[in-house]
């Protein structure tokens, strides 16, 4: 499941040519954070 939801993730950030440090910024997380969920290391959870 995880990797499915970081497939999305990547898909949808490159369809809207939005970088990884960009990406991270608009869900609140650090780019480290979203590029550890693209490897399925871990999904992302932002906490606002």
């Amino acid at each position: 499941m995880t990797q499915e939801i970081a497939k999305r993730l990547s898909a949808a950030r490159k369809h809207s040519k939005l970088s990884q440090e960009e990406a991270a910024s608009l869900l609140g997380i650090s780019r480290q954070t979203l590029s550890n969920g693209k490897t399925a290391m871990g999904f992302p959870i932002a906490k606002r």
